[in-house]
């Protein structure tokens, strides 16, 4: 439950690994209603459930150059990149080592 309150954009919860006991009050164990809800940091309501996940649909959204751009956030970068640009090419640092990348 502290993770939904402290995170933005989330609907809905599947716990199950927590063993935090939602449900039936009249039973002394239990942690809270069944569903419960929480306010997550954008002040909108999550349902938290238990359960099995037993089916899903959906996939990957490719994010290319055949969408067309958001006219709102281009103007909003279009004003940050003449900020950035005063400094992006300017050298802060050298490295004596050839770094290379690695996914953690």
């Amino acid at each position: 439950m502290e993770v939904v309150a402290n995170t933005r954009g989330l609907d809905l919860t599947v716990g199950g690994h927590s063993h935090t006991y939602l449900g039936d009050p009249r039973d002394a164990m239990h942690q809270g209603p069944y569903p419960t809800l929480i306010k997550n940091l954008d002040e909108k309501e999550t349902l938290i459930v238990q359960g099995k996940i037993v089916s899903y649909a959906g996939g990957p959204v490719l994010v290319d150059h055949s969408l067309s751009g958001d006219p709102n956030l281009l103007q909003k970068v279009d004003g940050w990149r003449s900020k950035f640009e005063a400094w992006s090419n300017k050298i802060f640092g050298t490295a004596s080592d050839d770094i290379q990348p690695r996914r953690l």
